[in-house]
């Protein structure tokens, strides 16, 4: 038997092994625990919490998720703002410490359910992280921002490490009629619209006895 922990650890250097390239742990907590959840990356261990799980029905009904059509390869993006990190490179750190407030301001806003923050905070957050590389973005999602604004949709960011895969809206007020002509428009535009359905547990394991 194995706690959640350890199997996030052994999920993270089983990949590593097959893939060839170091991955970091973040990806396998949505899966492991479900729900929305917080990771404060603390000295010695990683602390996960979850989020009231009728905050994540609220957060979903807000929520557009897109996929750009274009792969991407996640590890050359995470490479290069390691190695500008450690070489102090322009202004990497400050940017980086600027993405951390931005998820603080974020943390605090979901406590409060204040949607206009939270909007803020993610629309800060892509700022930000635009700023990391010229990679990050790419013409086609610059395209999606751009429509998405002039339909009144003011806040987003793309998932992960950017330069292709996945991309989310967020609208402050819970507008099924915007978001319907939203994605109608987006969709004429070529991008896959992705449905989703937040669930409140992660995985499950059951041992059978022999």
């Amino acid at each position: 038997f194995r706690t959640r922990e350890e199997l996030i650890s052994l999920a993270r250097d089983t990949e590593t092994q097959v893939i060839h390239v170091p991955a970091g742990m973040q990806d396998y907590y949505g899966g492991m625990y479900g729900g929305l959840q917080k990771i404060l990356w603390k000295t010695g261990s990683p602390v996960q919490e979850n989020y009231n799980h009728s905050l994540v029905t609220e957060f979903e009904k807000r929520l557009i998720l897109f996929y750009s059509g274009q792969s991407r390869n996640s590890g050359i993006n995470n490479w290069t703002l390691f190695k500008s990190f450690i070489d102090n490179e322009k202004n990497v750190r400050e940017l980086f410490q600027e993405i951390a407030n931005a998820t603080l301001k974020l943390d605090l806003a979901l406590q409060k359910r204040d949607w206009h923050v939270i909007g803020e905070a993610i629309q800060e957050e892509w700022s930000i992280r635009k700023g990391l590389t010229k990679s990050i973005s790419t013409p086609e999602i610059d395209q999606a921002f751009e429509l998405a604004k002039k339909s009144g949709i003011h806040s987003g960011k793309i998932c992960g490490a950017g330069g292709g895969g996945c991309f989310f809206f967020f609208l402050e007020n819970d507008e099924p009629d915007l978001k319907a002509a939203f994605v109608k428009k987006m969709i004429e535009k070529g991008f896959n619209y992705l449905p989703i359905k937040a669930v409140p547990e992660g995985l499950k394991a059951q041992v059978d006895s022999v």
